[in-house]
C-alpha cells in the first residue's frame, strides 16, 4: 500500500500522513518507522534487522557473563598464588632455621 501510493504524493511524509489516516493511526511517524523497518528487513534500505539486533544483544550479554567469570577465576588464581607464596616463605624460613640449628 505504501510503495504503491508514492507516485501520488510528493513526499514520503505526505504518503505516511495519508496512510496513517486510512489506517486510523494518530501519528504518521509510526507508519514511517514501520515502513523503514520493512525496508531494512527486505534489504531495500541499509540498517540492522530485528534478528541481528537481538543476536547482538544476546552476544553482548554472553560477553559480559564471560568477563565476570574470567574476573572470578582471576581473583581465585591471585588468592591461590598469595596463599602458595606465603606457604613457600614459611617453608623456606623453616628450612633455613633447621639448617642453621
Amino acid at each position: 500500500m505504501f510503495s504503491s501510493s508514492l507516485p501520488e504524493y510528493k513526499t514520503r511524509q505526505a504518503t505516511a500522513k495519508c496512510a496513517a489516516a486510512l489506517l486510523g493511526v494518530r501519528c504518521f511517524d509510526t507508519v514511517l518507522s514501520r515502513v523503514r523497518r520493512s525496508e531494512i528487513h527486505s534489504g531495500e534500505r541499509v540498517g540492522i534487522t530485528a534478528e541481528s539486533a537481538e543476536e547482538l544483544r544476546r552476544l553482548r550479554r554472553e560477553n559480559a557473563e564471560n568477563c565476570r567469570s574470567f574476573m572470578v577465576c582471576a581473583r581465585r588464581l591471585a588468592a591461590s598464588a598469595i596463599h602458595m607464596t606465603t606457604r613457600l616463605q614459611k617453608a623456606s624460613t623453616e628450612l633455613t632455621r633447621l639448617k642453621w640449628s
